[in-house]
């Protein structure tokens, strides 16, 4: 039966975690890192877990924990990795949501996966990959490039509707034109509005933290999260 922790039995630990700036690592492998019982009565539990601290991991680059296999022991080895930040290959490609909603979307996505590449499964998907990214670039060019300009001009045909209405409001072909033109408005707006999340990440201002050494901290520590460093077979 489990027991319940009471908060004063963790103030101590609670209170190193904060003060050394702990947080847990990146991990690979093995999920569970306590066994115990035999393979009738087998109990699993990650209770062992690997910690650091923020600022070291930012000068150490990439750091992974592995949890290995248990052999004879109860517990699982963590082998911690320290793995330095190769330099980059230019600006990463970034997929923001809208063009999924255009029609050629998916045939285009379609189009460059059925094509056959002769080679080994990890290199026909990346070469799939790329492909794909270079027809969604050229979409992109194409159909979503100066959404500003494109607000401004949906926003004065808008307004030039909105004016001959007030003098002919009854009139069926205003009205028609009016509700297209609010929906082609609201169109670039949700769109430019993606895109300004996508690249500013507004939480920063719903906090008004303007500390930019935490920002930058913590853009380092997302960087190193999502990092695919190892890739299993």
């Amino acid at each position: 039966m489990a027991l319940l922790l009471v908060m004063h039995e963790i103030h101590d630990f609670s209170e190193f975690i904060t003060t050394y700036n702990l947080t847990v690592i990146k991990s690979i492998g093995h999920y569970y890192s306590w066994h115990k019982g035999d393979a009738s009565t087998n109990t699993a539990s990650r209770i062992d877990w690997c910690l650091g601290n923020t600022e070291r991991m930012m000068i150490k680059g990439d750091i992974v924990a592995e949890y290995l296999s248990i052999s004879i022991s109860d517990h699982s080895p963590i082998l911690v990795e320290c793995i330095h930040n190769a330099p980059g290959g230019g600006r990463p490609f970034k997929f923001f949501d809208y063009p999924a909603d255009h029609k050629e979307f998916l045939p285009i996505v379609n189009e460059c996966w059925s094509n056959e590449v002769a080679s080994s499964a990890i290199f026909s998907v990346w070469s799939r990959l790329k492909m794909i990214k270079g027809k969604l670039k050229s979409l992109h060019k194409e159909e979503f490039k100066g959404i500003s300009e494109k607000i401004k001009i949906a926003r004065a045909d808008l307004n030039t509707i909105q004016s001959q209405l007030h003098s002919d409001y009854s009139n069926f072909d205003l009205l028609q034109q009016e509700r297209n033109n609010v929906a082609i408005l609201k169109k670039w707006l949700k769109i430019e509005e993606t895109t300004l999340r996508k690249k500013s990440r507004l939480q920063w201002l719903h906090t008004r933290d303007f500390n930019h050494h935490f920002f930058y901290s913590s853009v380092k520590e997302r960087h190193r999260v999502n990092r695919i460093s190892i890739i299993y077979n």
